[in-house]
Parts: structure tokens; sequence; C-alpha cells
């Protein structure tokens, strides 16, 4: 009988901080993307900024509607004299021109957030000559939660890469062990003994689809989650250790012209891994440990720019947090107690003042 160990994985999220960034130089207008929070049974009055250069008025278009809650123009009343009630008609079809004043628009959630957003809309601005490209806006609740795993029901088609052919499922536990409740684990199927006797393949836990595409918000935020193991042997020596181990991998396959990227935060970068319930909070930012692949064996992963992190978080094909910390056969136990999601920090500024940006990836939070 060959030993196991398990391992849990438990509450990652994406902190996101409202990132200022400086415009391409280019003749169409900018719509700037934003995170915007409202409560449950509340509403919020979104004003949908554009930025445009030659400092010409902008008027907003509503190109898709979030699938949940409902949008809104503006009241006469308010649009006018700033009085209640602010919504006036639904806006049920797009593309919508918007008619409120500073391009005004307001959104009221429907139901409870289900792990995460409310929803997320897009919209494009122009002025005389042109018009832009899609900006979104993206809806939270109070809890700032954008996407997230809770793993209440079921493991949300959570998968194990790297863990040989029959050991690709996760196993949903609806129950609780000490911090640990309502979590996922995967047990090791795949061992590659080298002469040494360690263990050479190491298997990650995949995220689902949900986690992919545009999340360039994200920027500035953090990767936040804790991991714990029911087993195992945790001494120094069978321990992985290395370089190019990496705790968390993200791939962007539209990065590089489609070409392909893969970037890496270092197991070395953090504190580490015993067994014991530990918490982990990643920065998202170029500079706080990231490496990229260099796609060559015999070069160093190195520090990416701050345009790659940004092209990366804004094209997410596969996220994955390592799964297997020692050097021999093992049964993992990962648990995502609430959640892998995104908190936003919201600025709680003037809405009526266009905000000062910089960059090609325009953001604007408020609440």
């Amino acid at each position: 009988m060959k030993p196991f160990k398990r391992k849990l994985i438990s509450f990652v999220t994406f902190l996101l901080f409202g990132q200022n960034f400086e415009p391409c130089d280019s003749a169409a207008p900018l719509a700037l993307h934003q995170v915007v929070e409202v409560e449950q049974n509340g509403e919020v009055v979104i004003a949908l900024f554009g930025l445009d250069r030659d400092g010409d008025q902008t008027k907003a278009t509503i190109t898709s509607l979030p699938k949940f809650g409902t949008l809104y123009q503006v009241s006469h009343l308010y649009d006018k004299h700033g009085y209640d009630p602010k919504a006036g008609k639904a806006i049920t079809t797009v593309p919508m021109d918007v008619i409120g004043k500073k391009s005004k628009i307001v959104y009221k959630p429907s139901g409870r957030a289900k792990n995460g957003e409310w929803g997320r809309f897009q919209f494009n601005v122009r002025d005389k000559e042109a018009t832009s490209l899609d900006g979104t806006v993206v809806i939270v609740p109070p809890s700032k939660v954008v996407v997230a795993s809770d793993f209440t029901f079921d493991d949300e088609s959570w998968k194990l890469v790297n863990n040989g052919k029959s050991g690709t499922q996760v196993i949903h536990d609806p129950t609780s062990r000490g911090l640990m409740n309502h979590y996922i684990y995967g047990r090791e199927q795949s061992v590659n003994i080298q002469p040494d006797g360690s263990d050479g393949d190491f298997w990650y836990f995949e995220l689902p689809s949900k986690f992919h595409g545009w999340q360039g918000i994200a920027y500035g935020g953090r990767l936040e989650f804790d991991l714990s193991s029911f087993s195992g042997n945790y001494s120094t020596e069978k321990l992985r250790v290395g370089d190019k181990l990496n705790l968390v991998e993200i791939e962007c396959k539209q990065c590089s012209l489609s070409h392909g990227e893969r970037f890496g935060f270092p197991l070395k970068a953090t504190k580490g891994f015993d067994g014991n319930t530990s918490s982990f909070s990643i920065p998202l930012t170029e500079n706080s440990g990231w490496l990229k692949d260099p796609k060559n064996t015999l070069k160093d992963w190195v520090i990416p720019t701050k345009c790659e992190f940004l092209q990366m978080l804004s094209g997410i094909s596969s996220i994955r947090i390592l799964g297997d910390f020692t050097t021999w056969y093992e049964t993992g136990f990962y648990c995502l107690i609430g959640v892998l999601l995104i908190r936003v920090l919201c600025y709680r500024g003037n809405q009526e003042s266009n905000p000062s940006v910089r960059s090609s990836l325009p953001v604007y939070v408020h609440s």
C-alpha cells in the first residue's frame, strides 16, 4: 500500500485595485473600462466615460447587456434636476444610444450575485469623427467579488492537469474540516520515478473557463488562496525545490500575435508550503515576482514588461495552481473554501468629472 497525502486549497481570490493608464495616440476616442459597486436591491448611476484626446464631447452607445439585472435610461426628472426616481425606460435591446446628460444610465441588480459579479456590459463612445472600440463595465456587489468558485453544490468544472490519463477529475466534498468548508480535492495518478527515487512529475489544479478571457481590470490586484493538507511527508528532503517550480501559472494563447505566452509565480518567491493551512497573496503586477517563460530550456525565465502582463490579463486562456508539493506518491486534497474571485477596491470620487487616465488599457473604478 503506497502512502498518500491530501491537500486542500481554499479561498482563492483576485483583489482588484483601480489603476490609471495612459491612452495610445489615436484619432478615435477611448471607452473607459469601469468597475461599479451596487448593493442588492439597490441602484447605481453609471456615467459612461469617454476619453477624447482633442477634448471633444463624447456620446455613449450600449452594445451589450448584462446577464443579470437591468439597465435603464435616466429619468427626465433626474437628468434635468437630479431628483428621484433615477431610473427611466428600461434598455432591453442593443445597440442603444444613451440619452442622459454626460451619458449616464442606471443599473438595478436582480436576485443575488452568485459567485461573483452582478454582471458586465459593453459600450462605445463617439465624437464628431470616430467611434471607439468597446469598453467594459463590471458591476459587483459590496463584497467586490467579480468571479468566484465556492463549491457549494459541485466542483464547478475544475480539473487536474499533468496527472495521467485517468487523473483529470477532482472530487467535491461539501463538508467542513477545520478552516476548510466545501472544497475539492484530487488524487495523484501519475508518478515518474527518477534515479534518485523521487517523483519527476507534478500536477496542477486547473480553473474553469469562467476565469478566462478579459480580466485586464485585475491589474494591480492580488491572487489570494489558502492551502491545507490532510496528510503527507512534508519533511525537508521530500519537499519540492527548484527555480522553475511555479505555484501559479497563467497562459495567454492570444498574446504575442497569437504565438502564446506563459507566466509563472515561482514557489520560491513565497513562504512555501509545509502541509499546514497556509494563506498566499500574490500581487498581479509585472514587478511583484511573476516571470515569463522564455520558450527555451537553456534560458532563465524573465520579468515581463507591464505591456506583456496587461496583455496576459486581457486574454487569459488557462490558470493553474500547484497541487503537488512533494517528491513522492501522493493524493492531493486541494480546496477552495469559497472562492477564486476578483475583489475590487473602488474609488469613491466624483463621478461627474472625467478621471485622469493614462495608457492603452484605460480603467476607471468607482462605486
